[in-house]
């Protein structure tokens, strides 16, 4: 989510925290006025995501190819809490050449597994990163997202205790946390 540069540990990983809420659509142009009054914009977006997965070691391995102004190629190994809590450590380059990278992903024995399109507005406070989003025909969402240094479970409920402190000032309840990933949700699963 966050494009303002990485935050990278010792192992060149982003460590992402992160939830997302199911806004439904008669909320969504309220809940967007209370962003703008409360956060600092950051800009109009629109991600085209393509998913590939397959067996590397034995292992299912899954990578990302991202079209956000610019192309991104993502690796994830991702965790999600019994409370919908994303816990995400990322590794993330820039592409130049989307088709080669398509080709290298292939000889990698990773096949094409799905397709994702995110469009919406994001948002910043201090150091959570707020996006109000439609995703596929899935519906709009608001995603918060705290970089941190660490996975630990202190840092993880640091960040926890952030997000949930947004959703409660935004008006939002607990009870709107999608506790699934969007895989799941595209791929119904």
């Amino acid at each position: 989510m966050d494009k303002s540069g990485p935050q990278v540990n010792e192992q060149g990983r982003n460590i992402e925290i992160e939830l997302k809420a199911r806004i439904p659509e008669k909320d969504k142009d309220h809940l967007l006025g209370k962003l703008n009054e409360n956060f600092s914009f950051e800009r109009e977006f629109r991600k085209e995501d393509e998913y590939y997965q397959g067996l590397c070691g034995g292992e299912t391995k899954r990578l990302r190819l991202r079209y956000d102004e610019k192309w991104y190629l993502t690796g994830k190994q991702k965790t999600m809490t019994a409370e919908g809590v994303e816990v995400n450590s990322e590794w993330e380059t820039g592409v130049e050449n989307p088709a080669a990278a398509r080709e290298l992903v292939s000889y990698l024995g990773l096949a094409l597994h799905y397709r994702k399109r995110k469009s919406g507005y994001a948002f910043r406070m201090g150091g959570v990163t707020l996006e109000l989003c439609e995703v596929n025909s899935l519906g709009w969402f608001l995603e918060l997202e705290v970089l941190c240094e660490s996975d630990d479970g202190e840092s993880v409920a640091q960040a926890k205790k952030v997000l949930y402190g947004m959703l409660t000032r935004l008006g939002i309840p607990s009870s709107a946390i999608e506790p699934r990933f969007y895989s799941q949700l595209i791929l119904g699963s």
